[in-house]
């Protein structure tokens, strides 16, 4: 705490995605909000103010 340093819950979804091809990511509202902030501000059709941590991912069937 003295170092500012505060760990999400983003770090294990992160580690638990990395080098899978179980799941794909749909959205990551983050990223979009700071990558793409036109895009995102039309997309929600200005209805919401910025911001927002939500993933989407899709699981995908397994072949098997």
């Amino acid at each position: 705490m003295e170092a500012k340093l505060y760990w999400g819950e983003q770090y294990l979804v992160m580690a638990h995605l990395f080098n899978t091809a179980r799941y794909r990511v749909l959205l990551a509202n983050d990223l979009l909000n700071r990558e793409y902030p036109d895009e995102a501000k039309a997309m929600m059709q200005d209805r919401f103010g910025r911001g927002g941590v939500s993933l989407w991912l899709e699981t995908l069937s397994s072949k098997g």
